[in-house]
Formats: structure tokens, C-alpha cells, sequence
């Protein structure tokens, strides 16, 4: 078990993160694409279903993006049109937080989805697809869609991408607040040093 005090830093570093705007937190890569849709939908480009822009609703602060769909099957899917660079071996956390409007199929949901390549302009054949789950959301708060993982060991590029879905019926999610940081959850004190006095239990000798 780890000790209480690093549980407690980590809690703190993760709604100290969520409580603001994702263009006002400086670790995030995606601060400067219009990640919280304070300049409206600039800069991303609907690929199938409807984008609006919602000025009125938002998390944690007015403004995000208005996926609708109508059409069978009830698809949308955007990306937003900044090529971005990703650091070389870096433990990222990502996502996005959704919220469902109330006239909406029940079976609606988003995922985040990243395209990595090899090149500045995001272009040829994909390298990997980091991608979060599908995630059901409620019409009465928001919901975060997350995910993880591990870049490669040199320099990347990527473009970002929101995918959502319904079985039934016609639906429109709200989309806001996208974030590529370091994860701060990662407990980084772990045995590789042979050093186990932050943990709570820390045994002199095991099994041979």
C-alpha cells in the first residue's frame, strides 16, 4: 500500500488539473488548438455527423463543441487541424469530458482518439492509433473520457480526434476541455532502486 501522503499529492495534482481550462494548464500539449472552444470551433473540422458550437454550456467554464447526428448509423467524428508535436518516451494521460443532451438515445457515446505518425505534417501511413474507451455520459453532469499511454522512444506527431456513436436514435453530445498531459498519477517511487521505505510495508528480505 503506498502511503498516504502520495495518495492524497496525487488526488490533489488531478482535480487541481480538471478545475481549470485545458488552454490555462502549461503542461498541457494541447493548450494553444482551441482545446476548450474559447475561439468557438476554429481550427476543427467535422468529418461525419453535425459540429455547432455551444456558447452557453461547458466544463469547467461556458463554450464546447455540439456533436449531432441523425442519419443511420448514428456516427460523428471530428479532428481538430493542428499537427502537434508529442515528446519522445513520456507517460501521457488524455481525454476529454462529454455530456449527453437530454433528447438523446441513451446508447450515445465518445471516445478520444490520436493518429501518431513520423512527420510534421501528419500525413502517410499511421504509426499508432492511442485511443481511449467508448464512454456513456448522463444528461444531468459531465463525464470524463480518459485514457493512457506510453509515447515511443523519439519524437512524434499527431492529430486529435472525437469519435462518438448511438445504436437507436439521434443524439447530440456535448464536447469540451481536451487534454494531452504527463500523468499524474504515476506513483514514480517504485522498486527499480532497491529503495521501499515509501511504502507503508517494506520488507527487509522475500523468497529466494
Amino acid at each position: 500500500m503506498r502511503k498516504a501522503s502520495v495518495a492524497f499529492a496525487v488526488s490533489i495534482l488531478i482535480v487541481g488539473f480538471v478545475a481549470a481550462d485545458c488552454d490555462d494548464d502549461p503542461a498541457n500539449v494541447l493548450a494553444g488548438i482551441n482545446c476548450a472552444f474559447d475561439l468557438g470551433i476554429t481550427g476543427w473540422t467535422q468529418l461525419d455527423g453535425q459540429l455547432y458550437y455551444e456558447p452557453t454550456k461547458g466544463f469547467p467554464t461556458p463554450g464546447s463543441a455540439r456533436a449531432y447526428a441523425t442519419a443511420q448509423p448514428e456516427w460523428f467524428a471530428m479532428v481538430n487541424d493542428t499537427c502537434f508535436p508529442v515528446a519522445a518516451s513520456v507517460a501521457f494521460w488524455f481525454g476529454a469530458w462529454i455530456k449527453r443532451e437530454p433528447f438523446s438515445d441513451p446508447t450515445s457515446r465518445c471516445m478520444v482518439r490520436f493518429q501518431v505518425y513520423d512527420n510534421s505534417a501528419c500525413s502517410g501511413s499511421t504509426i499508432s492509433m492511442p485511443s481511449t474507451s467508448w464512454v456513456y455520459s448522463e444528461t444531468t453532469r459531465w463525464t470524463r473520457v480518459d485514457g493512457d499511454f506510453f509515447s515511443d522512444l523519439v519524437s512524434r506527431w499527431a492529430n486529435l480526434y472525437a469519435l462518438c456513436w448511438a445504436d437507436n436514435s439521434d443524439f447530440a453530445m456535448l464536447i469540451d476541455d481536451f487534454f494531452l498531459v504527463p500523468d499524474p498519477r504515476i506513483f514514480e517511487d517504485g522498486f527499480e532502486s532497491g529503495d521501499c521505505f515509501d511504502w507503508s510495508v517494506c520488507p527487509m528480505s522475500g523468497p529466494v
